[in-house]
Parts: structure tokens; sequence; C-alpha cells
């Protein structure tokens, strides 16, 4: 299985091979809710990849995997660091405002990665501890047992824009029939720690009569208990719902050693 940039609430590492197997072959894709890229890292190239979020500093670090020059330094720089609180909490504060321009990007996107990996859950709120990881077990080995599969990021696009700017761009962009559209939005009914969260009836209502105006394929990703996209998706503009089977539940954080709870995670799609 292909490494993931790290953890991450509703991230999609266990169940990316699986969604690859429903995706269509064509040459323009994007990620409306990028997260940490799994599915990018999970599917077959493709000429024009696009990897899309609202939160600033994903966007940072996914463009400095983007390039070999910033990947090189990105690597390097976040090698320095070693596992422990102190500098979690460190990072943590300097990446609190986001960032102006005080550091190299690649710096600075060390920083993000940094607690993202260190998170529980990949949360970047509480520190994760982890003993072995403390007394310098392993770390370093982690980190560059990434190297390689984050290779395949070489190359993607990287936007920073609201879904609904996006999905209005794309419905006037003549390539938009050619386009593959991956939307792992926030589950509705989750209670994740989102930074930017779709929550409640009115935003996922919203959220769905405007994905339908695209024009190329699309897949939605949700729990099978999602009564509300059935009946806009489905019933209303003839989606295709397909269950693939009991997944644990990512969006939240866990205790070492608690067991996850399990849903049945589905997905739409218009083709």
């Amino acid at each position: 299985m292909t490494s993931t940039i790290a953890a991450y609430p509703g991230g999609k590492h266990t169940l990316a091979p699986l969604l690859v197997r429903f995706m269509p072959n064509l040459s323009r894709n994007i990620s409306g809710f990028g997260g940490m890229a799994n599915e990018i890292l999970a599917m077959p190239q493709r000429k024009i990849r696009i990897y899309n979020d609202k939160d600033k500093d994903l966007c940072i670090l996914l463009s400095c995997f983007a390039k070999e020059e910033t990947r090189v330094k990105l690597f390097h720089e976040i090698l320095k660091y070693e596992y422990c609180k102190e500098n979690f909490m460190e990072l943590k504060a300097k990446t609190s405002s986001g960032y102006y321009g005080q550091v190299e990007i690649w710096v600075y996107a060390a920083w993000v990665w940094y607690t993202l990996l260190v998170s529980r859950d990949g949360g970047r709120e509480a520190y994760s501890k982890d003993k072995d990881m403390e007394m310098g077990k392993n770390f370093q080995h982690r980190i560059m047992g990434k190297k390689w599969d984050l290779m395949r990021l070489e190359g993607i696009g990287v936007w920073n824009k609201d879904i609904y700017d996006l999905i209005e761009e794309e419905i006037q962009n003549p390539d938009g029939n050619q386009t593959f559209y991956f939307l792992d939005s926030p589950y509705y009914g989750n209670k994740a720690s989102y930074k930017y969260n779709m929550v409640s009836d009115f935003d996922h209502n919203l959220y769905c009569k405007s994905l339908v105006k695209l024009k190329g394929a699309i897949m939605v990703c949700g729990y099978d208990n999602n009564n509300l996209y059935d009946e806009i998706l489905v019933k209303k503009h003839g989606f295709k719902k397909i269950k693939l089977g009991l997944y644990a539940v990512t969006m939240g954080y866990h205790q070492r050693g608690e067991k996850c709870k399990l849903e049945t995670e589905c997905i739409w799609i218009n083709y």
C-alpha cells in the first residue's frame, strides 16, 4: 500500500486503493477536498492532477511535495526535529497564525507536516504521546519511508479555493466534461474538528445542489446513513450509490488501544 503523508481526520489511506477501482480513466482529475491526497497517491498517473483544499497550510505542504527542489529541502528540514511534545507545541504555535513569508516556504511546510505527524489522528491540536518515538526510535525512519511514494506527487497542481468557487469556475470550463471530480467532502453529520467543516442540513443541501451542475464525472464520498444525499443525488439526479463495506471511522480522536467505531462507506457517482 502506498504511504500516506500523515494521518488525518476522514483520511482515505485505507480506502483509496478500492476507490481507485471505481474512478474513470480521464486525463484531468480534480480533488476538491484534498486533505492528505491519498487518492492521488493511489491512482494511476494522469496527465493533469489538481489538488484543492481550503486550508492554506495543507496547500503549502502539498505545493512543496509537488516540486523536487522543495520536496528535497522539506525532507531535510523535518528530519531536524525529534519526536517530543516540546517541539510539537513550539511548531503548533508557529503555524497557528498561518504563513506570512517569515521563513522559507519549505521550512514552514516542515512545521505543518510535523504537527500532522505528531498530533492525535493528524488533527494538529493535541499531542500524540508515543514512548518509542520519544526515545528516538523509528521517527526519522518513518519519515524517510515515505520519500519514494511521495515522489508521486511531483507535478500536481495545487489550488486553494472554496469548493463553491471551484464548482462555479468548473461549470464554465470547457474541459469540465473531460474531468473527474473526486469530492471527499466533510461527511454529513460528522463531529470532526475540521478547520472548514460542513455541519448543517442547509450546508449539505446547498453543496449537493451545486455539485450536480458539474459536467464531468463525479464521485462523492459518505456514509450509508445519509438520506439527504440519497434524496438529492440518487432520486433527483440519477447518481448511483455504491456501498464499499464497513470501515473504521477516522473522523475524531481515538485513544491508544480504543476500538474504532465502524460505518459503511459509500460513494455516489454519476457515470
